[in-house]
């Protein structure tokens, strides 16, 4: 048996492709702002990081060469070099290298 189509209002199967559309519009449309946003949210976050990581990571490696530079050449008493000073000079920068060389012409040696 032959099956006849079924004839639908024009009016109706307009407005029903129009509901559903401009449903998955609106959705389509929040997704995307939303997107937008947590991509700013996280450039801003990874900026405002390696700015200030960049900055750190220069102190640092400027208190352990000068921590290296003091030592070799003997310019402070500080004696050998000890994981415990390359520490502090690794998290304080040029200032945890300053505070080693002032602590150990007072004879405290870390």
């Amino acid at each position: 048996m032959i099956e006849k189509p079924v004839i639908r209002h024009p009016e109706l199967i307009h407005r029903n492709i129009l509901s559903l559309s401009s449903s998955n519009h609106i959705s389509n449309m929040i997704e995307t702002i939303l997107m937008i946003i947590v991509a700013i949210a996280i450039a801003a976050i990874l900026f405002f990081f390696l700015r200030n990581g960049l900055k750190l990571l220069i102190n640092a490696v400027c208190g352990v060469v000068i921590l290296f530079i003091v030592s070799y050449f003997n310019l402070a008493p500080i004696g050998d070099l000890s994981v415990a000073q390359v520490i502090v000079c690794a998290v304080g920068g040029i200032l945890g290298a300053a505070l080693l060389i002032i602590l150990s012409f007072f004879g405290i040696v870390i």
